[in-house]
């Protein structure tokens, strides 16, 4: 797997995991991560997958440990 991705993983899962409760949109999560949009989306929608984050009713993630 590229580095480029893994790095956007480690960045992404951090940031749910260091901020109890935050609960954030793709765009946020992109400028927040440091992540570029189409790679913040598609890292975020594997993340769902595996049941580490939770889409929201209004389209928002959170962690769902």
């Amino acid at each position: 797997m590229p580095e480029r991705i893994l790095e956007a993983v480690d960045r992404l899962k951090a940031l749910f995991e260091n901020t109890p409760g935050i609960q954030l949109s793709v765009t946020q999560a992109s400028r927040l991560a440091g992540v570029e949009p189409s790679l913040c989306e598609s890292v975020i929608s594997a993340l769902e997958d595996t049941r580490f984050l939770k889409r929201t009713l209004d389209g928002r993630y959170v962690y769902y440990r």
